[in-house]
């Protein structure tokens, strides 16, 4: 592994480091009735509220727990992570554990205002065959991070300036280190409870 790969792979091992001990600086939160079960969530840094992609999510619907709702025109197929940066909300529809997906999609929502919003998707497709992917990473410059399970888990890099019209290749750039027992346990904790930290640009399921 290079470099740049064992700087991004001990990132993102801090990040899950700061989840499993979330509970010790988290606060309690109630998510609206209709949002869980949640397959993703992301502290939003400007509303200082929770965005959870619940039930609705199928449908492009996302919410937050200050009773905040966005939808777009769009038909997710496997939801698993959003993210949060720079004022915009990002959804992941990167998930795949058949393997039969020729592509996947990351949509950034419009302006956080109740109701229908514009939006855009940016397609990928991975260079060796179709991982299934459960994380969603934005970088402090807004580069796109993906992060696959399985036996062969890695961690992807979008290109820097992803096309909306062309299909976009991610490009692999480090093991993702695996979950230690203790980071997995953590994951038994009610969806809602999380910390306010401002490291919230990532989500993981």
């Amino acid at each position: 592994m290079n470099t740049t790969g064992r700087a991004i792979a001990a990132g993102l091992t801090l990040g899950l480091a700061g989840v499993a001990v979330a509970p010790l600086a988290a606060a309690d939160i109630t998510p609206p009735d209709d949002a869980t079960p949640a397959v993703g969530m992301a502290w939003d840094t400007t509303r200082d509220a929770l965005w959870l992609a619940g039930p609705g999510v199928a449908k492009g619907e996302i919410v937050t727990t200050d009773g905040v709702a966005l939808s777009i025109s769009a038909e997710p197929v496997s939801v698993q992570a959003l993210a949060f940066h720079e004022g915009r909300i990002w959804l992941g529809d990167i998930g795949d554990p058949d393997g039969d997906r020729d592509f996947i999609v990351v949509y950034r929502y419009g302006d956080a205002d109740s109701g229908p919003t514009n939006y855009q998707a940016y397609d990928f497709v991975f260079p060796d065959g179709a991982p299934n992917a459960t994380a969603l990473m934005i970088s402090g410059k807004g580069r796109i991070y993906l992060a696959t399970d399985g036996d062969d888990a890695g961690i992807y890099r979008a290109p820097s300036e992803p096309s909306r019209q062309d299909m976009n290749r991610l490009t692999r750039v480090a093991d993702a280190p695996r979950a230690s027992p203790t980071a997995s346990s953590s994951t038994t904790a009610p969806p809602w409870r999380c910390a306010r930290r401002r490291a919230s640009s990532t989500s993981t399921r």
